[in-house]
C-alpha cells in the first residue's frame, strides 16, 4: 500500500515545481507567473504574521495560493472515486481499498487508493485524485505536464505522451520489471499507477480497467 503523508508531501511537490522550466502554453505560464504572485503576497503576509497568529498566517498564504477560490472546485466525494477502482483489473485482484478527504493551507482535494496483486507475484498501486480544490497548483505537481520529455537507458525509459486520449507520463525499467504510469483527466484528476513486478503492458491494462470514463464525466461537478 502506497503509505505516506499526501496531504503535506502534495503541497512540497507544488511548491517545488515552481521552479520547472517555462510551459509550452502560454495559459499555464500565465498561471506560473500568477502563482508566483500570489506567493509573493502569502510570503509578505506570513512575515508579518511571523509574531501573531501562526495558523491564521498559515490560512492567509493558503487562500494567496488559492487565489481565494477563484477558479476552483468543490472535489468529488472520495466514496464515488472508490466506484471507479473496480475489484479485479487485468487479471489482478484488489488486495486493499481506501479513500480520504484532505483539507489543507486553503486547499482541498479527495483520493481513492487500490492495490491490486496476482498469484504470479505482479502487483500494481492505483491512485485517483480529484485536484479540482487546489487551484493553479494542482496541476504543478505533476513536472512533466509542463515539457516533454523521451528519454531511453539500457534497461528502460520515460516519456510524456497520450494516452487515451489524457495526457500523460510513463516510466519503465526492464532490469526489475517495475514501471508507473500517471495521466491528467479531464484537467482535474490525477491517476496514477506504478507497478511490481510486471510489464508495461499491464500496468497498461490495469488502467484501462479503471473507470476513466467515470471521471470524465465528472468533469464539472462542484464548479
Amino acid at each position: 500500500m502506497m503509505k505516506r503523508n499526501v496531504s503535506l508531501a502534495l503541497i512540497a511537490v507544488l511548491l517545488v515545481a515552481l521552479g520547472c522550466g517555462p510551459s509550452e502554453e502560454e495559459r499555464r505560464q500565465q498561471e506560473m507567473e500568477e502563482a508566483a504572485e500570489r506567493l509573493g503576497e502569502a510570503a509578505e503576509q506570513m512575515g508579518e504574521a511571523a509574531s501573531g497568529d501562526l495558523a491564521s498566517a498559515m490560512e492567509a498564504m493558503g487562500e494567496a495560493m488559492s487565489g481565494s477560490g477563484e477558479g476552483s472546485a468543490d472535489p468529488v466525494d472520495f466514496r464515488r472515486l472508490k466506484e471507479v477502482l473496480p475489484a479485479e483489473a487485468a487479471g489482478l485482484q484488489r488486495t486493499s481499498h481506501t479513500g480520504e478527504r484532505t483539507g489543507a493551507m486553503g486547499m482541498t482535494f479527495s483520493q481513492a487508493e487500490a492495490d491490486y496483486e496476482g498469484d504470479d507475484g505482479a502487483r500494481v498501486d492505483v491512485k485517483v485524485m480529484d485536484l479540482a480544490g487546489v487551484p493553479t497548483f494542482g496541476m504543478l505537481g505533476f513536472a512533466w505536464t509542463m515539457a516533454e520529455m523521451d528519454r531511453e537507458t539500457d534497461t528502460g525509459y520515460e516519456r510524456t505522451m497520450t494516452y487515451r486520449g489524457h495526457r500523460g507520463y510513463e516510466k519503465y525499467d526492464s532490469a526489475d520489471r517495475s514501471g508507473e504510469m500517471q495521466l491528467i483527466v479531464a484537467d482535474r484528476f490525477a491517476v496514477e499507477a506504478r507497478g511490481r513486478n510486471v510489464d508495461m503492458d499491464r500496468i497498461q491494462a490495469v488502467v484501462d480497467d479503471i473507470g476513466l470514463r467515470e471521471l470524465e464525466g465528472m468533469r464539472n461537478e462542484g464548479r
